[in-house]
């Protein structure tokens, strides 16, 4: 009888729990989130840009050996107390990497 119990009991709780999971509407992402890197902190970023909206210098960076065979994804613009930045994701076959290149196109760390 025991076993019988905590079966239906356990099997109530998955039911409830998996529907929590699902019933919760999906709320939209806030316009300026604000992120904490170590150790300066990061302001609201802007919307994405597409490839063509970053400045010359970031994209010939871009296209050197170094990011050779990586395909873009995309970038935004963060301003951090330390300066801005634009955080670019490159796809490079099954793994996403994030580059941080300053308007000079250099690396920033």
């Amino acid at each position: 009888m025991k076993k019988v119990i905590l079966s239906a009991s356990i099997l109530v709780l998955g039911a409830i729990a998996a529907n929590a999971q699902t019933a919760a509407p999906a709320t939209p992402a806030p316009a300026a989130v604000k992120e904490t890197t170590a150790p300066a902190a990061v302001k609201a970023e802007e919307p994405s840009l597409k490839l063509e909206e970053l400045p010359e210098a970031v994209r010939k960076t871009l296209a050197t050996d170094e990011f050779k065979g990586m395909e873009f994804v995309s970038a935004k613009l963060v301003k951090a107390e330390a300066g801005e930045f634009y955080g670019i994701s490159l796809k490079q076959a099954d793994k996403t990497v994030v580059v941080k290149l300053n308007k000079e196109g250099k690396k920033v760390n």
